[in-house]
């Protein structure tokens, strides 16, 4: 993946989060001023449960991650990411939701 593959990402979860992270001292937040989801659990386990409180199913296993909608009679969709390390699946799968809102918003 590409550092600038990685901002986009970053940018889109930033978006995604609004208002939540109008208090970005909550955060660790480094010196450089960068966004941390990528690498950060302090800023990537605050994602996930906004995914969650959203009514979405959330399973984190080894390095796996995968977020389900399911909607009626019809069994939803499912995101799932692997990848390497943990926080990096799990990153990939949070990128791939908001993705997912935005496409399904237009």
């Amino acid at each position: 993946m590409t550092s600038e593959e990685i901002l986009e990402g970053n940018k889109l979860i930033f978006e995604f989060m609004g208002d939540s992270m109008n208090n970005i001292n909550d955060f660790s937040k480094p010196d450089d001023g960068m966004l941390c989801f990528d690498w950060c659990w302090d800023w990537l386990m605050p994602v996930i449960e906004k995914i969650e409180s959203l009514g979405h199913l959330l399973y984190i296993s080894s390095n796996n991650c995968i977020i389900y909608e399911h909607t009626g009679k019809d069994h939803g969709w499912t995101i799932d990411s692997y990848s390497s390390n943990k926080i990096e699946s799990c990153w990939l799968a949070c990128v791939h939701f908001v993705e997912k809102l935005i496409n399904n918003k237009k």
